[in-house]
Formats: structure tokens, C-alpha cells, sequence
């Protein structure tokens, strides 16, 4: 590049010298000057211009290589990071995949084996309590009190009120977590177990009454004294096979203890059929001055049951009152009219059904 440079400047001063015998002008040396300047100003101007383009090629070839060297890691990078990103990928996945699984399944797991026991507030307890009693006993307790909580045994009181005293059938320590506890005899109770299940015979009488009458009623007459009453006392196996009632009524040779209700000094003895068979029965008993002396016979359900009452001809001493399934009741007495001897009922509904001998 210098060679061409000076190259271009002698045939500059070469082309000035000639022409400078052309050139009018008073002072040749003056003349020769101007020349030598103009065609040196010439030269370099060309050879600034050269090294201007040579500059500029050089500045675009570099700017050229930066690029390419700028530019190449950049692809590279994004190739290195799409590659990382397409295998990282998967892998995240397949992580994500297999722990959100079982963490699923333990959840699932764990809320089934961890489910907290059922809890029962205090009505709930009271209205258990009672069914379980009654269908284990045959007898429907009066009253249920709740008689202290402590913590998460509750204290449950059962009772009935005869002459103006506190009978009490039972009392139940239960836990309000699971309805479990103990009764005051320290026997294991469950309250939330099923209903015993009851005597319930066949009772063909049913099928004798309207549908709708309350109970049907037969007299046994009076056996006078035979002792307390069980399905094996000799003195009542024997009355009752003697006249005839064993054969009648099969089933009145089993019927149990619960089943048998009495007031004090009572001598006419009742067979009382309640028409449903899923009815509650009360029957209270009464003083001389018809006071209310208390409950001696509640059953659970409308199972047939004897009933040895009125130690006077001139007055009952017992109230009966029956509720059917549908929420109905009929309350009344039975008693011996002064004027025939026959069984009679201060009720409609209760019906008297005389014994087929």
C-alpha cells in the first residue's frame, strides 16, 4: 500500500512540472511551488481516501467477525439450553408425576384410617340411653336427666316417680365420643348398639279387632293368691292350664316377667292385646283418694301382657294408656260392672273379647 502511495505522488510532480511551462504566471518558482502543494494536497487527499475505504473495509470486516463471534455463542447457548430445558423437561415430569401419586394415595389412605369416631351431644345420648334400656327391660323409664359432664363422660340418670319418690331403673356413664361406657352395676354398656330384640309371639286375637280399636281385652278371672309371677311359678302354670287358657292362648305359658304388671292388692286378672304390635304401653297405678302413686308396667313394644289390678269392686286403681305407631293414644281403665260381673272398659276402642271356652 506505501509503495502504490509514492508511486502516486512522483507522477503527481511529474504532471505538475509539465504543466507548469503552460501555466502564465510572472514567477515560475512560485508557480513550481503551487504545483508541487496542489499535486502533493492531490496525492494524499487520494491516498486519505484510499485509506479511508481501506479503513472501512477493515471496520466492516471486524464488525463482520465480531458478529459471527457474538452471534455463534448466543446459538450455541440457546442450543445448549433448549437441549437442557427438552431433557430437563422430562425429567421434571416424570418427578412430578411419580411423587404426586403416592402423596395422593397416603391422603387418601390417611383419611380413611384417621377419621375422628362419631360424636354424640347430650339429647343424642339421653334418646339412646333410653331406647337401649327399654328394648333390654321392656320398660320405658319416666324420666332421663342429664346428671353432670365431666370432661367426656356424661352421667346419665333414669328414673321413675311412684308415690311421690324417686324409682331410679338406671344410671350409664358414657363417653360423648363413642357412646360406650358402664352402668352402676359397672357393666360394660354400648348405647349405640341395635335394639334387643323382644318377645313378640303370634297373636291371632289381633285379627279379631276393628282397625280402629286401641287393644283388645280378655278377663282371667280371679286366681287369688298366687305369689310373684313368673312363666314358671307352679301356682300360675297350673290356673292357667286348669281353665283352659294355656290352650287358647299358647303363647301366655311363656310370657315373661316383663310382661307382667300389678298394683298393690290387685285381684282381677286382665289379658291386655294391644292391636299394633309396635306400641307403647303405660299403665299407672292409683291410691284409694285417685291419686297417682307412679308407673308399674311400660313396654317397649305392643306385646300382650297381664295385668292384676283393683282390689275394690267400687273403684280401679289404674290407668292404661296405649300409643299406636302412628302417634295415636287411647288412655282407660278396666274393671268388673257392679251390675252383670262382666269386664268393662271406660273406652270405645278398647275392645272386650270374651274367652272362646
Amino acid at each position: 500500500m506505501k509503495q502504490n502511495r509514492l508511486s502516486m505522488i512522483c507522477l503527481a510532480v511529474c504532471a505538475a512540472g509539465m504543466l507548469s511551462g503552460c501555466t502564465p504566471n510572472e514567477n515560475p518558482a512560485q508557480n513550481s511551488e503551487y504545483l508541487l502543494t496542489d499535486a502533493m494536497t492531490a496525492a494524499e487527499t487520494t491516498a486519505d481516501a484510499d485509506i479511508t475505504t481501506e479503513s472501512a473495509a477493515e471496520t466492516e470486516a471486524t464488525i463482520t467477525l465480531k458478529q459471527k463471534k457474538t452471534t455463534a455463542p448466543k446459538e450455541s447457548e440457546t442450543t445448549t439450553e433448549t437441549k437442557a430445558d427438552t431433557t430437563k423437561a422430562p425429567n421434571t415430569t416424570k418427578a412430578a408425576v411419580t411423587t404426586a401419586e403416592p402423596e395422593s394415595t397416603e391422603a387418601a389412605e390417611t383419611t380413611t384410617t384417621e377419621a375422628p369416631p362419631p360424636r354424640y351431644d347430650e339429647d343424642d345420648l339421653q334418646y339412646l340411653a333410653m331406647q337401649y334400656y327399654s328394648s333390654r327391660h321392656n320398660w320405658i323409664p319416666q324420666f332421663i336427666d342429664v346428671d353432670k359432664v365431666e370432661g367426656d363422660t356424661v352421667t346419665l340418670h333414669l328414673y321413675d316417680l311412684i308415690d311421690g319418690h324417686t324409682s331410679t331403673a338406671e344410671w350409664y356413664y358414657v363417653s360423648k365420643q363413642t357412646g360406650k361406657g358402664k352402668n352402676f352395676l359397672e357393666e360394660e354398656v354400648d348405647l349405640t348398639e341395635k335394639p334387643k330384640a323382644q318377645w313378640r309371639p303370634n297373636v291371632p286375637e289381633r285379627n279379631l279387632l276393628p282397625k280402629d280399636a286401641s287393644c283388645g281385652i280378655i278377663y282371667l278371672g280371679n286366681p287369688g293368691v298366687m305369689g310373684a309371677y313368673s312363666p314358671i311359678n307352679a301356682a300360675y302354670r297350673e290356673y292357667f292350664s286348669l281353665e283352659g287358657y294355656v290352650d287358647l292362648y299358647p303363647y301366655i305359658a311363656n310370657m315373661p316377667e316383663e310382661n307382667y304388671a300389678e298394683t298393690n292388692g290387685g285381684s282381677e286378672l286382665y289379658l291386655i292385646i294391644p292391636r299394633d304390635e309396635d306400641a307403647h304401653v303405660v299403665v299407672n297405678a292409683y291410691d284409694d283418694n285417685n291419686k297417682m302413686l307412679g308407673r308399674i308396667y311400660s313396654s317397649y313394644t305392643g306385646a300382650p301382657f297381664l295385668l292384676r289390678c283393683n282390689r275394690s269392686e267400687v273403684m280401679t286403681d289404674q290407668m292404661i294408656k296405649i300409643t299406636d305407631n302412628a302417634g295415636e293414644y287411647e288412655e282407660f281403665s278396666v274393671f268388673i260392672s257392679g251390675r252383670d260381673g262382666k269386664p268393662k272398659t271406660d273406652s270405645a276402642r278398647a275392645v272386650i273379647l270374651e274367652p272362646e271356652k
